[in-house]
């Protein structure tokens, strides 16, 4: 087809190495694309040495790698009639999670650009460069453009997210940001890809494929599984992570060390890419990993994503413990999670290194209402109570001791208790007063233990939380201003017997209709009074 003119081939596979032959060289460049970084464009400038008929060529593209593995024909710019015709180079632009699918294809002559949407460039198949403005879909080139082209891609290979450290058929690369940004890209090879949050920080910059991150000594870059809960075992196009730089990168990674140690540069935010719903955003929270939250980041194009980055960064809390009230074994950042089982409640431990100031999570939130809204308590040790009834464990807590010593002594530790409700912002300070004077220090902690203790004696005999909750609630903030009342030794006595008349006249009507009035009087005055002594004689006993 190409008569006298010579057949110059693109392989859009080839990105690796430049494609050079007796009568041409073709060079590839990459680079993100101009404004957001989730697509990048591959140029492949056009190096040609004339014939001596000084005839011009023709451009053939294959979705293949070179001439030995050329792949299937995409299409063909024939014929160039004059200088202004001929191609310079092409560009090939792809998602960063396709990057064997071109979204949209390039071609440059001397005075214009032919921006072309694949599909129409393979269903054409051939035509003459003095055509080629019909495939056009005109300038500019945007983002959007990009983003609809992507949008109509059908995947059908998926990543299977765990919280593990599993490695199954996964594709993986290093994309430069800007300066001290960089992230991980990790797409499905296969059709049963896995990846495991445990190799989400590390690559083999050789292999393009993920690894098993360094020890926690070396590498503050981890996610407890707690925070993992709406992505684990879910499918996925694609996972990216977002890393910054302690330091800016100054020089140009050497040949010699291409790994270069970038995976310990500090994770900022995970991204969960699945194109038929919305994304999923896992932020980082403070310096040391142990603190994770899921939110909404706004990353719609370079200028947006390197603002959030730089945010998330200026906004880590250093210097905290993280406490997972509804953790009840040990995790990340914490040095154990023992337990004690008293029958009527469960008493745990959250243990810590050091006393730092505490960041209370619930449900994978920060508890920032009630008595924990304007200051963090510091602790080393935060000691969690949940009731138990009738086999069940309450899904709340009912009390929090927060230590800052850790080392069992009461002078230290101020403690918060719920109201018998579902609401963290009802829960109260525990206060005591003895004789009007309130108590503090050792204390009033020695009278909260005191109370839990009443709670685990004689809760002991309800077998539902309502009422258990309830009881444990009156007992917490029982003012203990008098002594319980004693029951009544001795039982009340009967009435004589009255012996019936001889001979039954009948009773007058009057007589039983006010018999009826009082035996109704007497029942329900009698229910009263025993409701009021089993109360006295109970209960006030019991707290």
């Amino acid at each position: 087809m190409g008569g006298s003119y010579s057949d110059l081939n693109v392989y859009l596979r080839s990105k690796k190495h430049n494609h050079i032959t007796t009568d041409y060289t073709v060079t590839f460049t990459k680079k993100n694309f101009d404004g957001c970084c989730s697509f990048v464009v591959f140029t492949y400038e056009i190096n040609f040495t004339p014939t001596s008929n000084g005839q011009n060529y023709n451009v053939l593209l294959y979705d293949g790698y070179n001439s030995t593995y050329k792949g299937r024909y995409v299409f063909g710019y024939y014929y160039p009639r004059n200088e202004n015709e001929v191609i310079q180079h092409v560009s090939a632009y792809y998602s960063v999670l396709a990057p064997n699918h071109p979204l949209v294809i390039s071609f440059k002559n001397k005075t214009n650009t032919y921006n072309c949407y694949l599909d129409r460039l393979k269903n054409g198949r051939w035509d003459r460069g003095y055509n080629i403005s019909g495939y056009s879909f005109g300038n500019p080139l945007s983002k959007d453009v990009l983003d609809e082209e992507f949008k109509k891609l059908q995947f059908n290979k998926k990543i299977k997210f765990t919280t593990g450290g599993d490695i199954t058929d996964i594709a993986a690369e290093k994309q430069e940001i800007k300066l001290k940004n960089f992230r991980f890209i990790f797409i499905p090879k296969g059709n049963e890809s896995v990846l495991g949050v445990n190799c989400l920080f590390s690559l083999d910059f050789k292999k393009n494929e993920p690894k098993l991150t360094d020890s926690q000594e070396t590498n503050k870059n981890q996610i407890d599984p707690y925070f993992l809960t709406s992505v684990n075992g879910q499918y996925y196009d694609g996972i990216i992570v977002y890393f910054e730089r302690d330091q800016p990168r100054t020089k140009p990674k050497p040949i010699s060390n291409p790994e270069q140690k970038d995976y310990k540069g500090k994770v900022l935010f995970v991204e969960f890419i699945d194109s038929s719903k919305e994304k999923t955003y896992l932020k980082r929270k403070d310096e040391d990993g142990y603190w994770w939250d899921e939110e909404k980041i706004d990353c719609n194009g370079d200028i947006q994503l390197l603002q959030e980055l730089g945010k998330i960064k200026s906004e880590l809390k250093s210097s905290v413990v993280t406490v997972i009230l509804d953790e009840k074994k040990q995790y990340k950042g914490s040095t154990g999670v023992p337990s004690e089982d008293h029958k009527v409640y469960m008493k745990y431990t959250h243990k810590f290194g050091d006393c730092k100031k505490t960041v209370l999570l619930f449900e994978r939130k920060k508890l920032e209402v009630g008595p924990f809204k304007e200051t963090e308590k510091k602790a080393k040790h935060v000691e969690v109570y949940y009731l138990k009834a009738g086999g069940n464990e309450d899904s709340q807590p009912f009390l929090i001791v927060f230590d800052q010593k850790g080392d069992d002594k009461d002078d230290k530790k101020e403690a918060y208790h719920f109201t018998n409700t579902d609401k963290f912002d009802d829960w109260k300070e525990f206060q005591f007063k003895e004789q009007e004077k309130p108590l503090d220090g050792n204390k009033l902690i020695k009278k909260l233990y005191e109370k839990v203790g009443k709670i685990g004696t004689n809760g002991s005999c309800i077998d539902d939380l309502p009422t258990l909750r309830w009881y444990a609630n009156k007992i917490l903030i029982d003012p203990e201003t008098g002594p319980a009342p004693v029951p009544p030794t001795t039982k009340p006595e009967r009435p004589p017997e009255e012996k019936p008349p001889d001979k039954d006249e009948g009773l007058p009507i009057p007589w039983i209709i006010g018999g009826s009035v009082g035996g109704g009087v007497f029942v329900v005055s009698s229910a009263v009074g025993y409701g009021v002594y089993w109360y006295n004689t109970t209960i006030k006993l019991l707290t």
